[in-house]
């Protein structure tokens, strides 16, 4: 019988992609240390958007701000981040990355 991954499992996994991309631009030796810390957030985005061949899945970043933001920015006639709102839901957010 087969089975879906656990919330550990997922986390597990897309942490390990996180190391994985940290290790391979740490021993890239043509780069800068700028060009090196841009390729792990690269790599790290084509995980969260599904392009990483060792991801099963995109994820989506849900924004989850405090219960009293959008009260407090409303009375200070600030602009407030709305619950629940995903911000990568129609993008590929590497495309977006260098433009």
């Amino acid at each position: 019988m087969t089975e879906s991954y656990t919330k550990e499992e997922m986390r597990e996994m897309f942490l390990a992609q996180c190391r994985a991309a940290a290790f391979f631009w740490s021993r890239v030796e043509d780069k800068t240390p700028r060009e090196m810390c841009d390729g792990v957030v690269f790599s790290v985005l084509n995980i969260i958007d599904g392009m990483s061949g060792e991801f099963p899945a995109a994820i989506n970043l849900v924004m989850e701000p405090h219960p009293d933001d959008k009260e407090y920015c409303i009375s200070n006639d600030e602009k407030w981040v709305e619950n629940g709102q995903i911000i990568n839901d129609d993008l590929m957010l590497h495309d977006c990355y260098y433009r």
